[in-house]
């Protein structure tokens, strides 16, 4: 029976916990929605998302001009979430990325939850505490881009299938099948939630695999219902067709070679990653482990065979970040313990005479050499989302983000000269929203034309609602991705370029410009 002290050192032990609980989450909540709308800067593929929610109000699956969505290459259960917040709130980036930072608050939530349930109460605050904190996690989870809506699924889904082998049970079982069809659903890298989940019930549980597929099947009928009821032929055409051109591009002319280049590459410029991949191989539970580094490694063994996962190919890892931070708070603590044991070792002998001393003074230097990246997170994405430092995006990892304020007074102009049915062109981060539907990137625009990189799928000219060609156009802008970095990118840009060039300039902000077509 506890003693009357005791009971009221767990009651303020409690307390404290409480505290920094909330304390985190509140901090979590300020990173992910604060000054949303400005920082970071607006991405390129936020824009197609947002056009095909703005699309999916109005009854239609299409993107620019384009019936089904052969170049988002998206599954619709993001843009279903986006187009009912939009109906709410409006249409606005600010939306779009409200819900992406709704789902990555919930998966850092989560990650946190199961550390301290799987690994200890420490494990948990800290997990919560990196989750919430860490600049990458933070940066990336403010984009309006699937993969945070699919990471709370995912991560919930590996979950379940863990607590269902543990203590079998329907409704874990159930409860990992849907998650792990909502994940697909949202993005196909999705796919691999319901693979690992897959393979583990074949090593454990292998009967339990038909009830697990008639669910997952079930739930994906579900969601694609709608798309399906609007352009059922048009939907799995596209489907097909990417998984089909997926299968076979790679990033060099090796797999191999892709693979490990990327993936050492990935582990030298992004170090954390690699101390959260450390992390997870300390993990206490072997199941929660194995299930864990099964999925990381398996996205990792897709992304890097297709895409460098680093600088403009670092998002299609999100997902994992949570995970990733799980693994670094276990990593620190580890490193805490034993650097806490080394300091005791040689403060007992050099400070024989004051042996009080020795023990809180290990605690401090352990934890200041250990914890102190802790305090610099902080700092960081309190500059990045409070004063629009974006250091993240420089360099290598430059994605040729939209200033914002440029990019408003644009689309003021657009708006007041423009009529519905008017033909814009530009690049994605730029169009949405707009008075008339009838705009298009320069990759629709030139596919239009037949000239299209061969790494994308090819559309048939009657999927095209409009004529999107060049000469259609009332209105032409140009921002830095359009001018520097789709001629890399896109075959016949050049010239695109040669003739935007010679159209009148009508309106310039800042790096963009709006020239003004041959259609009156």
């Amino acid at each position: 029976m506890d003693t009357p002290l005791a009971g009221s050192q767990k009651k303020a032990e409690r307390l404290i916990f409480t505290v920094i609980i909330l304390f985190t989450i509140v901090t979590a909540i300020y990173f992910r929605f604060n000054n949303l709308h400005q920082s970071p800067a607006w991405y390129s593929d936020e824009g197609n998302h947002i056009d095909l929610a703005e699309n999916w109000m109005q009854g239609k699956w299409q993107n620019y001009g384009i019936l089904g969505a052969p170049y988002s290459q998206r599954p619709p259960l993001y843009m279903y979430t986006v187009a009912a917040a939009m109906r709410l709130f409006g249409v606005d980036i600010q939306v779009s990325r409200g819900v992406s930072a709704c789902g990555n608050l919930i998966c850092c939530l989560l990650a946190g939850w199961i550390a301290w349930k799987r690994q200890g109460r420490r494990e948990g605050i800290l997990t919560l505490w990196v989750a919430a904190a860490a600049p990458w996690i933070v940066t990336f989870g403010r984009l309006g881009l699937t993969y945070n809506l699919m990471a709370p699924f995912f991560l919930f889904s590996l979950m379940a299938i863990h607590e269902y082998c543990l203590k079998p049970s329907p409704g874990w079982l159930a409860a990992s099948a849907i998650e792990a069809a909502l994940a697909f659903s949202t993005d196909y890298l999705g796919i691999l939630c319901g693979v690992t989940a897959g393979l583990v019930l074949l090593v454990k549980r292998p009967r339990s695999l038909f009830g697990f597929g008639t669910i997952f099947l079930a739930v994906l009928v579900v969601v694609f219902l709608p798309v399906l009821c609007v352009n059922a032929g048009v939907f799995f055409t596209d489907m097909r067709n990417l998984f089909v051109w997926g299968g076979g591009v790679q990033s060099s002319s090796s797999s191999l070679i892709s693979i490990l280049v990327n993936y050492v590459e990935l582990l030298r410029r992004e170090s954390w990653i690699l101390i959260g991949l450390c992390g997870l191989f300390l993990l206490k539970d072997g199941s929660l482990r194995n299930i864990l580094l099964t999925a990381v490694g398996l996205t990792l063994l897709m992304v890097t065979r297709a895409y460098t996962p680093v600088g403009v190919g670092l998002h299609y890892l999100m997902h994992l970040f949570p995970i990733f931070a799980l693994g670094l708070a276990v990593f620190m603590l580890h490193a805490y313990e034993f650097i806490k044991r080394l300091m005791q070792k040689e403060l007992t002998s050099l400070f024989s005479r004051l042996p009080r001393v020795v023990s809180p003074a290990a605690t401090l230097l352990s934890a200041a050499i250990v914890f102190t990246p802790l305090v610099w997170m902080v700092l960081s994405s309190f500059a990045i989302t409070t004063y629009n430092s974006n250091y993240i995006f420089t360099g290598n990892d430059d994605l040729r983000l939209l200033e914002v304020k440029p990019a408003e007074n644009v689309r003021a102009f657009i708006s007041a000269h423009v009529s519905p049915g008017d033909l814009v062109l530009g690049s994605p981060a730029i169009l949405w929203g707009l008075p008339t539907m009838n705009r298009a990137d320069f990759l629709a625009a030139l596919a239009y034309i037949g000239q299209k990189p061969q790494n994308y799928i090819t559309v048939d000219r009657q999927r095209y609602t409009n004529d999107i060609s060049l000469e259609k156009a009332k209105f032409v802008i140009l921002d830095p991705l359009a001018e520097e970095f789709a001629p890399l990118v896109l075959p016949g840009m050049d010239g695109f370029l040669l003739e935007i060039h010679k159209m009148p300039a009508v309106f310039t902000s800042g790096n963009i410009t709006v020239y003004a077509g041959q259609e009156k």
